[in-house]
Order: C-alpha cells, then sequence, then structure tokens
C-alpha cells in the first residue's frame, strides 16, 4: 500500500519502544504503521575495554566506523531497550571509562528518520497486516517499508487556529486566565469564531473539529505555547 507520511511519534507499551508512522493513504484515510524499535546510540574511545564489558553484561552492540570532528574513528554502535535512551546511557557509561557517547540525545523517531530514510511528508510504500482499526485510525504492522520516489502530496484538508487569552494584569497564564477566543481558518475556506463562556468555547471547537477532520492543524506558536495553554484550561 502506498502511504503519505505525515508525521512520526515515538511510545512506548509495556516499557518496551514502538514507533508509529501516522500516514494518509491514497484515499485519505488515516493509517498509523506501528513497530518496534530499539533505539541505539555510539561510543567512541577505548572501544576495546568497552565492547568486553558490554559483552559481559550482555548489551547488544555493533562494531562501526563513525565521522567525529572530521575523521574516521572506531565506534561501537550500543543498542539500548528502553524509553528514555538518555537516561540508559548515562547509566551505562558510569559503567565503562575512556569512551564518548555520540547520538543519545536524539529523539527516538528523528534516530529512526535518520537510519531509514524516510522523509515526513513523501510517499512509502509498505507491505503488512491490519491489527487494529480504531475509530478512523486503521493499524498495520509493517513487513517491509520502502521510500518512494517525490510525488505531488495527497489533497490534504488543513485548519489554522488561533486562540486569545486575554489577562487583566500582566501576561495572561492558564491557572488564571481564561480563553476567551478561538478563531479557525479552514483550507475550504470557511471562517469560525468562537467566543463567550469558555465551556461553550471549548465544546464547540471539540464539535467542530470532529465533525471536518483536518489533517493538519496548524497555527503560529502552537506546539511551544498555545497547545499546552488550551490543555491546562480545558
Amino acid at each position: 500500500m502506498r502511504f503519505w507520511l505525515l508525521d512520526v511519534a515515538s511510545e512506548t507499551e509495556g516499557g518496551k519502544p514502538f514507533i508509529w508512522l501516522w500516514c494518509k493513504g491514497e484515499d485519505l484515510s488515516t493509517w498509523v504503521v506501528k513497530q518496534r524499535y530499539m533505539p541505539s546510540f555510539y561510543l567512541i574511545g577505548r572501544v576495546e575495554a568497552a565492547a568486553q564489558r558490554l559483552k559481559s553484561s550482555g548489551v547488544r552492540f555493533e562494531r562501526c566506523s563513525r565521522r567525529v570532528r572530521g575523521k574516521f574513528v572506531q565506534a561501537l554502535k550500543v543498542y539500548v531497550d528502553a524509553e528514555d535512551l538518555e537516561k540508559a546511557a548515562s547509566r551505562l557509561l558510569r559503567e565503562l571509562s575512556g569512551v564518548e557517547a555520540y547520538e543519545e540525545d536524539l529523539r527516538p523517531s528523528t534516530k529512526y528518520l535518520l537510519e531509514s530514510g524516510l522523509r515526513p511528508c513523501g510517499w512509502m510504500e509498505v507491505g503488512g497486516e491490519v491489527v487494529q482499526r480504531l475509530d478512523k485510525v486503521s493499524f498495520m504492522k509493517p513487513r517491509s517499508i520502502k521510500r518512494l520516489e517525490h510525488a505531488p502530496p495527497p489533497n490534504l484538508t488543513a485548519v489554522a487556529i488561533d486562540p486569545v487569552f486575554f489577562a487583566e494584569h500582566g501576561s495572561p497564564t492558564p491557572e488564571r486566565d481564561p480563553v476567551r477566543l478561538i478563531s479557525l481558518y479552514f483550507s475550504d475556506g470557511l471562517r469560525v469564531q468562537l467566543e463567550g463562556d469558555e465551556r461553550e468555547i471549548f465544546e464547540k471547537l471539540i464539535e467542530i473539529v470532529e465533525e471536518r477532520d483536518p489533517d493538519v492543524v496548524v497555527g503560529f506558536g502552537s506546539n511551544r505555547i498555545q497547545w499546552n495553554y488550551l490543555c491546562e484550561r480545558a
């Protein structure tokens, strides 16, 4: 099946990391390609001594070569089946000496993209089986994933959201100041302005977003400020 990759997220189930690829099908159906993923990082320095220690501890690793500070060096690629890679790497480093860690601070989703060669907002071909359908989302367990060449995107729908927070004194804070207004602008030209009682604003927002079900939600500073504010007020 051909999917358009919208976003990549890292989730955990039973303490084990998974990668969720949020996609749109050619018919604009919504899919999650869900797969187990073991994060990794690199060690350089006294890798022979580190390899012996890792082997005796049962930690999976591979020998490889990495470019560090402009030159190639021998390295160990260490796999850690843990939710928090940075914390797990820190624990391992306390047991080793003479080595440095690299890429332990990368998010699993970012590392997955680097390793797989997949690109958000691009097509891919996935072979696998459907394991679950929940509401309007189908979940697939993949057998194979292949990035496809550049092609026009599907006709996605979008909405821009612009909430207004009002404070009588100082800057607005979610602990004190309510949402006064939310403006919505859909990609088909529909404009909606929600105002009045805060509870009614939230109820109407949920109703109209569920009804129109946009593929993409955009906004100025939405990830950094707006969504957190709305979640706390809700």
